[in-house]
């Protein structure tokens, strides 16, 4: 027992021993951060690098990054970490040139020498293609290229040519592509240029502004007649009718007008003469394109005329009067009005509608008498309603003076008034002793005659009478003198035919020499001249045959006498 005793003592005595003997295990050591390597070891102001090493988690909370160059340290924060690599952004701030990199705790730290910061390059600004290469203005032009700006303010786009040089609006940017409106310019090619802050670059490619396109928005009216006139407004016809096409387009034919004017951009267009009836569409080509009407016109044949009144159904010469109906149209130009006797004798449309046709009668002289009216519309003759006889009533001249009331034989008087027929024909101014004046002109207030070159010194009584209406008005008397000095103031027969004798009458037509005639065309230099007998009666007329190789015409007649030259009162006319 006493064995068994020690024996339990001498192993509880080994068991102390045992754990006395034990230590605590050592704590673990961390090793020291190491930079291996730098990429890349030359990079610009704020782009990333990566630094690779070893232990990098060692002391992790306690690390710092900078950039140190002459002693001055720029930290930076680490982006990305493993234990063998560190991503960092080398700082904006920092200027070009050489530094070391410098991995700092607090127990210590590690650099790595071989780093630069360069100066970053100069992007190239680049232009691949322009779409499209031509467009209106106010259309979208798409510029492809690099290092445009994503900020639209930083991006400028020009418009180029030898006169201009115009920015355009951009309506976005990005990188690679800048959406451009084109400006308000004028059609012709220009070269695209582009600047994206301090760098600029031209387009290969040039654009074109073109002429807008034609677009039709009203045709009026919608449903017409054959021969009328159709209105086409819309938008971008131009401004030369030249350089406008139009016409009427039906089963794939198309018949052109060449009869309509442009105006402030509409197009009023007659429709051709050899159009038929029929369902139409315009087609106009304008600015080198074309477009053809969405809306369609109607073309019906010509309707007759109908006329159911005239209002009233007689008068003097000016006087007014309506014709009332219905289909005259309101194109003046297609109606014609007539007075049916022995000859047509057109009257004058003053205005026109569809129910009522203005007219008057013209300023000519018609016989007193009855007419039958005749209109027709577009060649269409109309049929009538009620009696179309109008009468034409005598015509009342009225006379308020004559100039001047004294003068030689071949004196030119005139006549004023009112209501005078408008034919020299039907108007006589009278000689008493069976004598007439030549008629030269006549309008409805004014009569120009001339005396007869024979008429003996003294007073003669004048009178007008109006062939038409047979009328008789005593103008007064008229006092003949005789000439002094030396002048030719009256030419008989006048007109003349060539060949046929003829008398100039004046004072003093002597000469001691020959006594030429010239006759000088009317707007020329230089006439005609030749020789004629001298006066017999002592230098009152000279009289002569007008030479058969002469021209027809209107002369001036010169006297060339050996005291000089004398102009021959009025004009000549050879027939």
């Amino acid at each position: 027992m006493k064995t068994n005793f020690l024996l339990v003592l001498a192993w509880l005595c080994v068991l102390n021993a045992c754990s006395d003997s034990e230590e605590p295990p050592a704590p673990t050591t961390l090793q020291n951060p190491l930079i291996i390597s730098v990429d890349p070891k030359v990079a610009t102001a704020g782009s990333s690098i990566e630094i690779t090493g070893s232990n990098f988690n060692s002391y992790a909370s306690e690390q710092t990054v900078a950039f140190v160059k002459d002693g001055d340290a720029t930290e930076v924060t680490t982006t990305s970490r493993t234990d063998s690599q560190l991503t960092i952004q080398v700082p904006n701030a920092l200027a070009s040139g050489q530094y070391t990199i410098k991995l700092s705790w607090e127990q210590g730290s590690t650099t790595f020498d071989g780093f630069s910061v360069k100066e970053p390059e100069a992007l190239q600004l680049t232009i691949s293609s322009i779409s499209p290469l031509s467009g209106e203005v106010g259309s979208t032009l798409t510029i492809e290229g690099t290092n445009f700006s994503d900020n639209v303010a930083d991006n400028k786009v020009y418009f180029v040519s030898e006169q201009t040089s115009h920015e355009a609006e951009l309506k976005s940017a990005a990188s690679a592509s800048l959406e451009v409106v084109v400006p308000d310019l004028k059609p012709e090619s220009y070269n695209i240029k582009v600047v994206v802050n301090d760098k600029s670059n031209f387009a290969d490619q040039s654009f074109v502004v073109k002429e807008p396109s034609p677009v039709i928005t009203e045709i009026s009216p919608m449903e017409t007649e054959l021969e009328s006139i159709v209105t086409v407004m819309g938008e971008n016809f131009g401004t030369d009718p030249d350089l406008i096409t139009i016409g009427f387009t039906s089963n794939g034919s198309t018949i052109y007008s060449h009869d309509f004017e442009l105006k402030d951009g509409v197009v009023k267009v007659k429709l051709p003469p050899n159009l038929s009836a029929g369902v139409y569409n315009v087609h106009l080509e304008a600015n080198g394109e074309e477009v053809i009407s969405s809306q369609t016109l109607t073309v019906t044949e010509i309707a007759t005329p109908l006329v159911n009144a005239i209002a009233p159904n007689s008068g003097r010469i000016l006087d007014k009067f309506k014709i009332i109906g219905s289909n005259f149209g309101t194109d003046i130009s297609k109606i014609s009005v007539t007075l049916q006797g022995a000859n047509a004798n057109p009257i004058t449309v003053t205005g026109i509608t569809d129910k009522i046709i203005e007219c008057e009668i013209p300023n000519y002289a018609l016989d007193a008498g009855d007419y039958l009216i005749e209109v027709t519309r577009k060649g269409v003759p109309a049929t009538y309603s009620v009696a179309h006889d109008f009468t034409i009533l005598p015509l009342e001249a009225e006379v308020s003076g004559m100039s001047p009331s004294s003068g030689t034989a071949g004196t030119m008087v005139t006549i004023e008034g009112s209501n005078f027929s408008t034919r020299v024909e039907d108007m006589e101014v009278q000689i008493a002793g069976g004598l007439s004046a030549r008629i030269i002109s006549v309008n409805r207030n004014e009569i120009k005659a001339v005396l007869p070159c024979d008429l003996a010194a003294g007073s003669i009584g004048l009178t007008l009478r109006q062939v038409s209406t047979n009328e008789e008005i005593a103008l007064g008397d008229f006092n003949v003198t005789e000439p002094t000095g030396t002048v030719a103031y009256c030419m008989s027969p006048n007109p003349v035919a060539r060949g046929e004798q003829m008398t100039i009458y004046g004072n003093n037509l002597i000469s001691s020499g020959i006594t030429n005639i010239n006759f000088v065309p009317e707007n020329a230099a230089v006439g005609t001249v030749f020789s004629v007998p001298s006066s017999t009666d002592g230098g009152k007329t000279l009289s002569f045959k007008v030479p058969k190789r002469g021209h027809i015409g209107t002369y001036t007649v010169i006297i060339q006498l050996s005291s000089g030259d004398v102009k021959v009162n009025g004009i000549l006319e050879v027939k």
